[in-house]
């Protein structure tokens, strides 16, 4: 299905119970496909990806729970130097 980001403004919420029912949907501007929106990947998807970052010399995946809320799996920086937020933080700058 397509809809505008006019329609999508209008009737967010219709559109998100599509989607969390598994319906995938194109979002389009002046007629162009500008964002796709999709139900989340299985819990099994996301379990596999956290062990491919596992074994990845520049990350570590602690097992102790987050911190924070958002991820459920946080990534944290292993290297040295500065950290991920800094170099962003400097960037925006």
């Amino acid at each position: 299905m397509q809809i505008s980001t006019r329609e999508l403004k209008a009737s967010l919420s219709a559109v998100l119970r599509r989607v969390r029912a598994g319906e995938e949907i194109s979002v389009t501007s002046h007629g162009k496909v500008v964002a796709h929106l999709s139900p989340p990947p299985p819990e099994e998807a996301q379990v596999k990806a956290v062990d491919r970052l596992r074994r990845q010399a520049w990350a570590v995946v602690p097992d102790r729970p987050p911190r924070k809320l958002g991820l459920a799996n946080p990534v944290e920086w292993r290297g040295t130097g500065a950290s991920f937020t800094d170099l962003l933080l400097e960037d925006r700058d």
